[in-house]
């Protein structure tokens, strides 16, 4: 049986289904932004990531037709490789993924309040990078505390971080008046 080895390239949109039609042994997620789900004929949806995919399918036998969805929010475009030859992929990943930043809308904290920043992701994001608090307040401190309000770090008068903390975390003002602050979070996207 003579099966060719071949990349495709797919544009899916979000939730969406893609065929890749074509006989093959073998297939492997050579680019992919987002964990694919990917099945053929007889099997379940399984999630397959960047660098992922099946060298050989079991007793020597062939897939005709792949299922590619999209389960992420945007829509994407990978590359899949199917055929004879197992794919080997060597490459280190070199580029980090897209980021945006989304600036608080405030520019202060009232006296012996937080702000919380949750890292739940929405539309095209996937996960907080970090967390950037400028105290622009020349002599009082702001704290960083985790979920359950524990304190984790001061941020220090006139002073800027950036914390690479993708879950929830307060920015808290302790004094009796207003801190002025900037605040920020960097988000990995589609």
């Amino acid at each position: 049986m003579s099966v060719n080895a071949r990349t495709t390239r797919l544009t899916i949109a979000s939730g969406a289904v893609e065929p890749l039609v074509g006989e093959g042994r073998n297939f492997h997620v050579v680019f992919s932004p987002v964990d694919l789900e990917i099945k053929w004929a007889g099997s379940e949806w399984v999630t397959y990531q960047q660098g992922t995919g099946i060298e050989d399918f079991p007793e020597g036998g062939t897939f005709k037709r792949l299922e590619v969805r999209n389960p992420s929010s945007g829509e994407i475009t990978v590359v899949i490789y199917t055929g004879g030859p197992v794919f080997r992929d060597n490459r280190s990943a070199l580029m980090e993924p897209r980021t945006e930043v989304d600036a608080w809308s405030s520019n202060s904290l009232a006296a012996g309040t937080g702000q919380t920043f949750t890292g739940v992701p929405s539309g095209l994001r996937l996960r907080r990078k970090a967390i950037n608090v400028t105290n622009l307040d020349p002599s009082a401190n702001l704290q960083i505390r985790d979920a359950a309000g524990h304190i984790g770090l001061t941020v220090f008068p006139s002073t800027s971080i950036t914390l690479p903390i993708s879950e929830s975390v307060i920015v808290y003002n302790a004094t009796a008046g207003a801190i002025a602050c900037s605040i920020s979070e960097i988000w990995w996207t589609l």
